[in-house]
């Protein structure tokens, strides 16, 4: 499933689930969109960081080493 696919009104499923007050689904979108956010950073994908941003990943958010999205772009050089 496509997590930045839009409906009819464009909203992404993230903004309908937490439209919905569906808390756990609000917080699994926000982790796979985590997820998304800091491969892009690693890739230096700005278009991809933003739809992660916009579908619920925190930018200030660490991974297990205590990275942002911003450490692990300039890790790369980007």
């Amino acid at each position: 499933a496509d997590m930045y696919a839009k409906d009819e009104q464009g909203y992404i499923p993230y903004q309908l689930a937490k439209q919905a007050g569906e808390s756990e689904m609000v917080r699994e979108f926000a982790y796979w969109a985590q997820c998304k956010l800091f491969a892009a950073a690693v890739k230096g994908d700005i278009e991809a960081a933003q739809k992660a941003l916009g579908s619920g990943a925190q930018v200030n958010s660490t991974d297990e080493q205590g990275c942002t999205a911003l450490h692990l772009a300039a890790g790369q050089g980007h």
